[in-house]
Parts: C-alpha cells; sequence; structure tokens
C-alpha cells in the first residue's frame, strides 16, 4: 500500500509537471496562431491543443505505463484519464466554445452596435470588465461596456496609455490611473477599475478603427485569448468595409452599364436619324436629274421650235415661258440637293456615337481591394546586459515606408520563429532554461533562423536590427539574455 501511495505521488507531480509543460506548448500556440490570424480568422488550432494535450498524456501513460502492475496499473489508467478530462474540458473546451460563440457572433453581427456588443461579451469573459472604444480622429468614443457607464469621448492626449496603443497597434498593459487611461474613464469605471488595464487595438485596412478595453490583475486577464479576439473582431471590421467596397462597386458598374446602353439607344437613333438623311439625299438626287432631264427635254422643244417655224410669236413666248419654268425647277432642285447635303452632314457630326465595346457588353470599372495590412509595433526591448550587447534601433518616424514595412515584417518573421521553437520543442526549451545553455541544445533550429533572418532581411535592408536576437532573449530566455549559454554568439547586427 506505501508503493502504492509513493507511486500515486510520483505521478501527481509528474502530472503537475506535464501540465506545466502543456500550458507553456499552449502559449506558444497562442503567439503562433496570434501571429498568423491576418491570413485565416479560423483554423485548426484546436484540433492541434487537442493534440498536444493527447500527446503530452500519451507520454506520460507509456512513462509510468512499465512501472505499473496488477492494480496499481488500472489506478493509474484511472489517474491519467481524470486528468486528461480535467485538462482538456476545463481548459480547451471551455475556452474554445467561448471563442467560437465570440466569433460567430463578431461574424453574423448586422450593425456597428451589434458588432461592439458580441466583441464585449467575448472579451468580458476573458477579463474582469471589457469595453469597446470606436477611434474618431484623435478622439476616442465609449460604444459599449460590461460595466456601468456614461457615454464618453476621450481625447487621446489626455489617455497616454490609449495614444500609445494606436499610435504603435500593439497592444498596451498599463496601470488603471488617471494619468495614463484619462480623469474621466477612472471616474466611469468607478472604484472597482483596474488594478491594470489591458489596451488591444482593433486594425482594419493598415489603420486602428477601434480599441479593445479590459481591466484586471495579470493572474485573471487571459492576454492571449484577448489578443486572439482583438484579431477576430480586426477582421470582421475589415470584411464589412470590403462588403461595403464591393457594395458600391457593384453600383457604380450597374449605373455604368445603364449609361452604356442608353448610348448605345442614342447612337441606334442616331444611326436612323443618318440613314433617312441618306434616303432623302438620294430622293433629292434623283429630282435633280429629273429636272436635268426636263430641262434638256425644253431645250430640245425650244430648238426644234427655232427651226421649225417663226410662224407664231406667241408660240415662241410660251416656249420660252416653259424653259423659264424648267430653270426654276432646276435651281429649286439645286438648292433642294445642297439643303440635303447641308442637313446630312449636320445629322452625321451630332449624332456620332460614344465609343462603343466590339462585343457588346458594359466595360467594367475597375475596384480595387485593400489588404489589410498586417501592422504591428515594434517589439519591446530586453532588458540590457553585460554579456550580450542589444542592437540599435533606429528612429522609427526617420524610417522610409518601404523600410519601415520591412521592419514589420522583420518582426513578424522573429516571433513566428520562437514560437515553433517553443512549441515543437519544448522539452529542451525547458532543459536549456534550467542549465542556461539554450543555444547550446537548440543551435539547428536557431542557426537556421538566424541564416534565414540575414539572408531576408539583413542583407536588403541597411537600417535593419536583428528582431530575431530581440525576440530569443525576449520569450525564449525570458528576458535573461544569460540562458542563451555562453556558445551564443550574439546579434547579427
Amino acid at each position: 500500500m506505501e508503493s502504492v501511495t509513493t507511486l500515486t505521488g510520483a505521478l501527481r507531480d509528474a502530472l503537475d509537471q506535464a501540465r506545466d509543460q502543456a500550458l507553456d506548448q499552449l502559449t506558444a500556440a497562442w503567439q503562433l496562431h496570434v501571429a498568423r490570424v491576418e491570413e485565416q480568422l479560423r483554423s485548426n488550432w484546436q484540433d492541434h491543443i487537442a493534440k498536444l494535450v493527447e500527446e503530452r498524456f500519451q507520454e506520460l501513460s507509456e512513462r509510468f505505463g512499465a512501472e505499473l502492475e496488477g492494480s496499481i496499473q488500472e489506478r493509474l489508467k484511472e489517474e491519467v484519464e481524470r486528468a486528461r478530462s480535467q485538462d482538456r474540458r476545463e481548459t480547451a473546451r471551455r475556452l474554445s466554445e467561448h471563442l467560437n460563440a465570440g466569433a460567430r457572433r463578431l461574424r453574423q453581427a448586422g450593425s456597428q452596435e451589434e458588432w461592439s456588443a458580441a466583441l464585449v461579451d467575448a472579451a468580458a469573459g476573458l477579463g474582469r470588465r471589457a469595453a469597446v472604444f470606436t477611434l474618431h480622429e484623435e478622439t476616442a468614443r465609449l460604444e459599449r461596456s460590461s460595466f456601468d457607464a456614461p457615454l464618453l469621448e476621450i481625447p487621446l492626449e489626455r489617455a497616454p496609455a490609449l495614444a500609445e496603443c494606436v499610435r504603435n497597434q500593439e497592444p498596451v498593459v498599463a496601470a488603471a490611473s488617471a494619468g495614463e487611461v484619462s480623469p474621466e474613464l477612472v471616474a466611469a469605471a468607478g472604484p472597482e477599475c483596474g488594478p491594470r488595464v489591458f489596451l488591444f487595438p482593433i486594425v482594419a485596412a493598415g489603420k486602428p478603427a477601434a480599441l479593445l478595453y479590459a481591466e484586471g490583475s495579470t493572474d485573471v486577464v487571459n492576454v492571449e485569448a484577448l489578443e486572439l479576439v482583438s484579431a477576430m473582431a480586426s477582421a470582421v471590421w475589415e470584411a464589412r468595409a470590403n462588403a461595403g467596397a464591393v457594395e458600391r462597386a457593384s453600383a457604380e458598374a450597374e449605373a455604368s452599364a445603364k449609361s452604356l446602353e442608353k448610348a448605345k439607344a442614342e447612337a441606334v437613333a442616331a444611326t436612323t436619324a443618318l440613314e433617312e438623311s441618306r434616303a432623302e439625299a438620294a430622293s433629292a438626287a434623283e429630282a435633280l436629274e429629273k429636272a436635268k432631264a426636263e430641262a434638256t427635254a425644253s431645250a430640245d422643244a425650244l430648238e426644234q421650235a427655232k427651226a421649225e417655224t417663226a410662224a407664231s410669236a406667241t408660240a415662241l413666248e410660251q416656249a420660252k415661258a416653259e424653259a423659264a419654268a424648267a430653270a426654276e425647277a432646276l435651281e429649286q432642285a439645286r438648292a433642294a440637293v445642297e439643303s440635303a447635303g447641308a442637313s446630312m452632314n449636320g445629322t452625321a457630326t451630332a449624332a456620332a456615337p460614344s465609343p462603343v465595346p466590339e462585343d457588346g457588353e458594359p466595360v467594367e470599372t475597375p475596384v480595387t481591394v485593400l489588404t489589410p495590412a498586417q501592422i504591428v509595433g515594434e517589439i519591446p526591448p530586453p532588458a540590457a546586459t553585460t554579456m550580450h550587447r542589444q542592437p540599435t534601433r533606429p528612429n522609427w518616424a526617420d524610417l522610409p515606408p518601404d523600410e519601415q514595412d520591412q521592419h514589420l515584417k522583420a518582426q513578424r518573421f522573429a516571433r513566428v520563429q520562437v514560437a515553433e521553437i517553443r512549441l515543437f520543442k519544448s522539452g529542451l526549451v525547458k532543459r536549456g532554461r534550467a542549465e542556461g545553455e539554450l543555444y547550446k541544445l537548440l543551435r539547428e533550429d536557431i542557426d537556421r533562423s538566424r541564416q534565414t533572418y540575414e539572408a531576408q532581411f539583413l542583407h536588403s535592408c541597411t537600417s535593419m536590427v536583428d528582431y530575431l536576437h530581440l525576440e530569443l532573449v525576449r520569450t525564449l530566455a525570458n528576458e535573461d539574455p544569460e540562458m542563451l549559454g555562453g556558445e551564443y554568439p550574439g546579434p547579427l547586427a
């Protein structure tokens, strides 16, 4: 019985150790997912979490399965199944259900008010209290909150924490004080405000559109989950903006099609008028030819009358009168032809149709759709040490837009690479932290990331900073450069 108790205690210690290691893997998985959530709102992160938990407890079952015999083996299976059920059901299931419900409500929101309510409800379940602010130039307007607060419009110059979140487009953690979030917000939140506030930017089309506000202590607020919620809200906001642009483009295209149809009808009418003018001109020409023939006949008759006889002056005068009448008819015919020709030329000029595509289809107006930009702020610098020099950061405002874009891509690359190391090499990470030899144990992965980073970013941008080194120190070494070990070669630049 004492052996059973000893094995049970060892099992509990192993389960606690596995739970801590699983938690570290879950944190790395969340950070990796946040880096990729701009590209895909919903992915297979739930299956990934379940797979990590399943693999961890499978490892435990295999490690202790050989040591347990008889009835102790059955008890061990019960403990493993109980721990597995508690961890998966109490963490993965509840968290995934809450996030799925929040994402579903955000997608189904039909108005700004419904979107704000869905976002506040999703964030309130991950912290103590939450609120949503929309940005209007240099003012943050409170749209909805989980606490009883009046409508507020806070100038950003009176709330430095809000202004920093908007400027850097990065999450900000600050004290719940009037000097950080403005006296108006502290007064509206009441005595229960704080002790800290967490701010997350809602970015659409590369610009901050709103702020997600949460408050509570660091052990209560789930920062990673809130960052994921803010990313989902950003994607929904941008999708709604793009849908509006598509609708406007469709309306413009429909109006253009109607204009084209009208132009076609006008062209058909002008063509018909031109054909009618041509027919009138042909008739006038025919009348002219007939008049010419009649005049010729009259002249012949006159010559015949002169040749035959001058017997009658009356007959001669009559012939002259007939010739004069024929000449007058000829002049009238000429005038009619000239008038018809002028009318034909004027009609053809006025009725020139607008260009029409050969296939008869309306020319679609090209529509430009904005890609959200993945802008994030700079990675906060780690604490300086005497062992490793820190890269010198350039002044962000002095960088041209193309170099700023390169810096943002380099920051994201660094976060993804370090998160993958923490996720897939968690055992070596734990051992390296304990022994202070992270680089020695993870040399292959770190060197591969350094070579890729140097080739993609350092050679193409003269102002580039070794963000990979900063991320290794910040998240892999927990802000302690000494954990990287004496063999670590230091920053690339």
